[in-house]
Parts: C-alpha cells; structure tokens; sequence
C-alpha cells in the first residue's frame, strides 16, 4: 500500500497530464496511424473495409495491438453517449491511454518507494509533474507511449529484482512497439547478470517463453489486420535500422539526445542528476543503463526526444534522491539552506518552462482546429464534399472528427486530380506553412473558392515583460475555402 503523499503526488502528475490533453487535443501525423486505428476500432469494430489503413498503408506497417487495447477499453464510453461529438470519444479514448500510462508509472513509483523510501517518490511525482515532454506524451498515440506502459512495468520488476516479470514485460515491449529498447533492456539485464542475481539457464527460459507470447501475439493480431503475414517491428527495424529509411526526415548530431533532447525532456533536473548519483551509488547502478541507451542509440542519425522518454523517470529518481537528501537537511548549514532554494527554484523554472512548451503546443495543431471549425458551421446542406490537403490532415486531421455522415472528407493526396476537379469540393483545408506562399494560394483557389476562416499557428518566439516571458508569433498556417455559388 502506497503512503497518501506518495498518492497524492502522483495524482498531481494524472492532473497535469489531463491538463495537457484538455488544451491539445489534436495530434499530428506521428499519431495518425494508432489515432485512425483507435477510431475504427470504436465505429467499426470488425469490419476492415472501412478502416483507414486499407486506403491509407502508410511507409511500413503498424502494430494494432496497442490502439486494439485503447479502442475496445474506450468502446462502452462511444455506446453510453452515442450522440456526443466524436471528438468527446477522442479525449476519452486519449485519456484511457494516459491512465494505462500513469498506472504503470504508479506500479514504477511503488518499487521506488521500496528501495529509496517514500521521500524519494514523492519528489520523482513533483519533478515530473514540473517537467513537460513525458506527460505530454503519455496521452499521445504514438508507438512510443504504448511502449512506454511495457517499459514501465519492466523497469519497475528490474528494481525489485523481480527478473521475470522484467523479461516479460521488456520482451513484448520490444518486440511488439520498440525494436530499440532491447538496447536498454539489455544493459539492465547485464548489470543484473555482472551482480549474480540470475539464474542462466532460467533467465533462457523466460526469454524463449516471453519472446513465443510476444511474438505470436503481434503475428496473430497484425496478420489479421493487415491480411497477410507479417511482424510490423520487424519491418521498421529493417526499414530504419538496416535501410536507414528514417533519416530521410532529417538527422541530427550524434550528441543532440544529450545536449537538446534530454534537458528540453527534464529541464533543470538534469543538473542535479549527478549529484543522486554521488550520494547514492543504487544511483549510479540504475542510471548506467539509461546513458549507455542513449549513447548506443544515438549512433542511429535520425533522432526525436519522443524516442527517450523511457529514461526521463529512471533519471529522474537519481535527481529526485539528492532532492530528499537535501530537502532532509535544509536547516543543518548554510549550504544545505542554499541548495534547499536550489532546489525549490529549480522547479519554479520548470513550471515556468512547461508553461510556455504548452501554450507553443496549443498553436501547433492547426488542421484540427480548422476542421473543428468547419463542423461548427451551421449548414443545411447534408451532403457537402471537404478537402484536407496534407499540412492539414498532418496537423491534427483525424476521422474522430468526422462529425456529419453524409459528408465526404477527401484527403486525396493527387494535387493533380484535385485541381481538376476543384470546383467539386464545398470546402477545401488548404496549409500555407511558408509565409511567402500566402498570397499566391490564396489567390488560386480564390478564383472558384471564397476564404471565410484562417486558423494561426506558431511561426516564432519574441521576449516579453509579462509571465511565461516568452511569448509566440503566430500567422495563418490553415486556409477555409468555401465553394462560390
């Protein structure tokens, strides 16, 4: 049984999650294909005609475990209230996922609790619910966070040396979500085999045991999905790994995950990370494993902060240990006074931090704002043709909102085909990401087209004198056209 505080702590952390999907409640195009799954699952349950990777594949296949476990946990809320706006079905599928999440960071905490104390855990909750990217994402139907909730509960069964439930958990993480935790899962395990705490010819057993479930759970599930025999994880393996396909969307430095990623991911608490680690040498131990992930994995030149969250709780555990040590002896010197305002103050700068990533956040979803937009509209017509263009179905698009059913959302990527036909379409969601471009869009699809709405989106940062300090430039980045009559 966790004590209250650590409850309480932790429920700060669900609150600022929720907080978080409440003002973005979009996603964008890494989340489509786990969103879109989400939503078929709900609406058309087994009926694979009409789901939307049938038309839509995507580069390589998905596993549709995870948005198979949102969508049918999701399901009674979309029977309860089948009049509300599908979007409504959107938080609350969003929220399920959050809360699958945050219950396995709770199992997490409570193996924290066992091995550094309840003080520990406590500031492990306050840390993360100061910093921003682990909670953003907890919500977010990214093949990450689904593997965060497996990666989770391995970290937590590692902890408490408890190694089967550690093999299983990280066997069906890696070989169901994220091929590349077998890089962190594997130096834990070798930490776990250097200190004697396993059993060889066990440890074998388990590892044949979990990789046979895991395996022939994604086989059977995604075969039938996609029709035909496949393992998703093992296509993206191949098709970033071995093909080096993923650097086709942008590289970065081999050191970016240490010097950008990981202190935009903890903000100020990756300074005191050190220091847990000098006063406790479990630190050292439960943190070695983290950094040597990320080093091998930066050797892979495309790189996103999304792809490290699994570190973001472990460290954090280190910073949060020299919290208590310091918080525990605040009154016992000077220093100790001082670094207690260190500490305190370095969770203001976080908050302060988060607060302005979350309004940056709000401005970055502007085809889903657009199309909620559309559908506010009163209109007579039940039968209207819409066509999203990429930048918008890329920023926020989903079939959850789809809202009018005799409406057709066209997102047919053929510009060709769509300007021959474009006095077809009733509505048209054009993107203008670059500026220049503006005027020239606006005037071409003017000439069949009137402009009624632009929604704005960020563009760039400027100083200011009032809290958070640092405020936004925002421009029209999403075009409404309606047809003329």
């Amino acid at each position: 049984m966790l004590p209250g505080a650590v409850l309480a702590s932790w429920l700060l952390c669900v609150s600022t999650s929720t907080l978080y999907l409440y003002f973005c409640p979009f996603t964008k195009v890494e989340e489509s294909f786990n969103l879109q799954a989400v939503h078929d699952h709900i609406y058309y349950g087994y009926n694979l005609s009409q789901f939307d990777h049938i038309e839509f594949p995507g580069p390589l296949p998905r596993t549709f475990i995870g948005s198979l476990i949102v969508g049918y946990t999701s399901m009674p809320i979309s029977l309860l209230f089948a009049h509300i706006p599908k979007l409504y079905t959107q938080y609350a599928a969003r929220l399920m996922l959050m809360m699958l999440v945050m219950l396995s960071y709770l199992h997490f905490l409570s193996s924290v609790k066992k091995l550094y104390g309840s003080a520990v855990a406590v500031w492990s909750c306050l840390l993360l619910s100061s910093q921003f990217h682990f909670l953003f994402y907890a919500s977010r139907t990214l093949p990450n966070t689904f593997a965060l909730i497996f990666a989770l509960l391995a970290v937590s069964c590692w902890l408490r040396s408890w190694h089967r439930g550690f093999v299983f958990s990280a066997g069906f993480a890696i070989i169901v979500f994220r091929c590349e935790l077998l890089l962190l899962f594997g130096l834990m395990l070798l930490i776990s085999l250097i200190y004697g705490r396993l059993n060889v010819w066990r440890l074998l057993f388990w590892i044949v045991a979990a990789g046979s479930i895991s395996l022939g759970s994604t086989l059977l599930i995604d075969s039938y999905y996609w029709q035909q025999l496949v393992w998703p994880e093992a296509w993206a393996f191949y098709f970033n790994a071995v093909l080096n396909k993923s650097s086709e969307w942008g590289t970065s430095p081999f050191f970016w995950y240490f010097y950008s990623a990981l202190p935009r991911a903890m903000g100020m608490s990756l300074a005191i990370v050190p220091l847990g680690m000098v006063l406790d040498r479990r630190c050292l131990v439960m943190a070695a494993p983290s950094f040597g992930f990320l080093f091998l994995y930066s050797f892979l030149p495309h790189k996103e902060l999304r792809f490290i969250l699994y570190v973001v709780p472990v460290l954090n555990v280190a910073a949060a240990r020299a919290c208590s040590v310091v918080w525990n002896n605040k009154y016992k010197s000077l220093l100790m006074g001082l670094m207690t305002l260190a500490v305190v103050g370095h969770l203001l700068v976080n908050v302060l931090m988060t607060s302005f990533l979350l309004k940056l956040s709000y401005h970055n979803y502007p085809g889903g704002r657009a199309l909620q937009y559309l559908n506010s509209l009163p209109n007579p017509n039940k039968e209207l043709t819409v066509h999203i263009d990429i930048y918008a179905a890329q920023t926020g698009v989903s079939r959850f909102l789809h809202e009018h059913k005799g409406w057709r959302y066209d997102k047919s990527e053929d510009m060709v085909k769509v300007k021959k036909e474009i006095s077809s379409y009733d509505y048209l969601l054009i993107g203008t990401p670059d500026e220049p471009e503006i005027d020239t869009i606006v005037q071409q699809y003017s000439l069949t087209h009137n402009a009624v709405h632009s929604v704005l989106c960020y563009k760039s940062i400027h100083l200011t004198k009032e809290y958070p300090f640092i405020d936004v430039n925002l421009a029209p980045c999403i075009w409404l056209f309606k047809l003329r009559h």
